[in-house]
Order: C-alpha cells, then sequence, then structure tokens
C-alpha cells in the first residue's frame, strides 16, 4: 500500500453492486482492528435509530440524560453535540490530558484513561463558547454516547451491543469494556518503539472512539448502509453546513467531482482508519491500519478502494 508511513498490519473492505470483498495484511481475517473516530458515525445511527422510535428528541439537553443540571454543557442539545456545533471544547482536560495523550503514543500507555466520573467533572467545568459554529468536540461526542446509553437504561458498551452489534449481525463489533485488555482475537497495536500499545478503554471519552470490529463486520455495516431499504436513511441527511464542512448524523457530507460522499477517518491506540460511502452508486470502503503515526495517508487509499469497489 503507498502509505508515506510504516504499518503492521491492514483491514480492508469494499462493497460494490456485485458484493462484498474483504482482506486482511499482516494477520487473520478474524482479528479485530479500531477504527477510533469512526465510532462517532456509528453512533450516528444509534442517534437516528432512537430518535425514530422516540427515545430522544434532537432538543433534549444533555442535562435531561447526564447529571448536569445547572452548568452550561447541560445546555447543549443532543443535536448540537452530534453535528459538533455545541461549542463545547475538543477535551475538558486541558493542557495535562493533551500531554498525557501525546505520551500515550510514545509510552504505549492509555490515552484516555478518564472514567465516566471524570468526564462529567470536565463537562460541569467546561464553557460553551461559539454554539452554532463547526467546533470538532470529542467531549461533546463523548457526552451524547453516554446520554444515548442513558436514555436506553445501559452503559455504552451495552448500548453499542444492544442497538449495533446484535441487530446488524456483526458478531465481533464491540466497545471496548473500562480497563478491559484485548480480548484473543484483538489485534495489539504498537508505538512508535515497536513495543505493546495499551488499548482504549477509559469509559468517560469511550463513545468518541473505543468500537473495533473485524473486516466482515465493516462489510456487514457497509451493506447496511447501501442497501435500497437501509433503516439508517436519516443518519446521512445533511443537518449541520457551513463554508468547509456539511455535517449528518455524526458523519461528513462531502462533494467530490461527480458524486456526493458521506465518511469519517478515525486514529485510536495505534490504529488509523477511515470508512467513506457513495451511496448513489452503492460502493464503499474501509480500512484500518496498525500503525503507531497519527497520519498514515490512508484516505487515498480508501479512495482508490472505493473506486474498484465492483
Amino acid at each position: 500500500m503507498p502509505l508515506n508511513r510504516p504499518v503492521y498490519a491492514a483491514c480492508l473492505a469494499t462493497v460494490g453492486p456485485a458484493g462484498t470483498r474483504i482482506a486482511t495484511i499482516g494477520c487473520d481475517l478474524q482479528k479485530t482492528f479500531h477504527i477510533g473516530s469512526i465510532s462517532k458515525a456509528l453512533n450516528g445511527l444509534i442517534y437516528t435509530d432512537m430518535v425514530q422510535t422516540r427515545l430522544i428528541s434532537p432538543h433534549d439537553r444533555l442535562e435531561e440524560h447526564l447529571p448536569l443540571a445547572g452548568t452550561a454543557a447541560g445546555e447543549a442539545t443532543l443535536e448540537s453535540c452530534l453535528t459538533h456545533t455545541s461549542g463545547l471544547p475538543a477535551t475538558g482536560g486541558g493542557i495535562r490530558s493533551a500531554a498525557r495523550a501525546l505520551g500515550a503514543v510514545l509510552t504505549g500507555g492509555d490515552p484516555q484513561p478518564e472514567n465516566l466520573d471524570d468526564l462529567m467533572k470536565q463537562l460541569r467545568r467546561s464553557r460553551i463558547r461559539h454554539p452554532g459554529r463547526f467546533s470538532y468536540s470529542n467531549l461533546a461526542a463523548s457526552a451524547l454516547g453516554h446520554a444515548l446509553a442513558a436514555a436506553d437504561g445501559a452503559d455504552y458498551p451495552t448500548l453499542v451491543r444492544n442497538r449495533l452489534t446484535i441487530p446488524l449481525g456483526c458478531p465481533r463489533l464491540r466497545a471496548q469494556q473500562p480497563a478491559q485488555r484485548n480480548l484473543p482475537h484483538d489485534l495489539n497495536a504498537l508505538t512508535v518503539w515497536g513495543t505493546d500499545q495499551l488499548p482504549w478503554t477509559g469509559q468517560g471519552y469511550g463513545p468518541a472512539g473505543v468500537i473495533r470490529g473485524s473486516a466482515h463486520d465493516f462489510a456487514t455495516v457497509m451493506s447496511t448502509l447501501l442497501a435500497d431499504d437501509c433503516v439508517y436513511e436519516d443518519a446521512f441527511r445533511v443537518r449541520f453546513t457551513d463554508d468547509t464542512e456539511s455535517v449528518a448524523a455524526g458523519w461528513f457530507v462531502e462533494d467530490k467531482s461527480d458524486r456526493t460522499l458521506v465518511w469519517h477517518n478515525g486514529y485510536a491506540s495505534g490504529f488509523g482508519a477511515h470508512m467513506v460511502l457513495d451511496r448513489q452508486r452503492r460502493r464503499g470502503a474501509f480500512i484500518s491500519v496498525v500503525s503507531p503515526y497519527p497520519d498514515p495517508d490512508i484516505e487515498p487509499v480508501a479512495m482508490t478502494m472505493l473506486d474498484a469497489a465492483v
């Protein structure tokens, strides 16, 4: 693969009119890969489902589902968290948290060890700046995931299991449990020194990026989203747009040449991933690679795979 960084393994899946194709490089097909922030796009599917069944409303405030009454963050709506327009900061831990996450790339530590109480404390301290403008926020995305779970009477890993893993038929798709070590079928990541990288298991920021799965799982997800009778159709409706971004339910929407693409990328715990869908032509591509570098330049590979999908 023509990448600008070294990779140790890769997971590939394409969907086209003739069916699905999957492959792995450096491991067997049953291994699971992290998808990082593509988890936010999958949260968008859950959100869409729960809105359609009236378990939640887009206008619900965070404080209606989380212990945030009387705080600025508590006034943010679920829809604003979904579209990164809540005005919440990117993260809630300040410089110390950012430095720790960077250090984890070098030392192999858990990049987001915060538990749910830690996240709530960060949300209570957070200020809202420029609501209504796009500003990418892991803090808002995490709050949304926990709000969805609370509305469904579950924790976040159980929400993913009940709302995605089981109904989609993706047996190895899961949100890593708090403090859970890798399972035998989970591929281990590596640091820049070639030592083991711990998985992202902190419950607090879990909804922003802890989902992982196999090539089979991601082919199944894309097949579902590209089907004529897709039950998640409303997930791809643009909810916010400005001069730089168009955002659907957790997905980015982009007009490229003569087609409209929906996509999301992610980086987490030594994995880089990209998923892109051309829903009009019923084609999709997914790639996840094991690389300690956050910029392995996999988007062009995903686009080449998309163009080659048949």
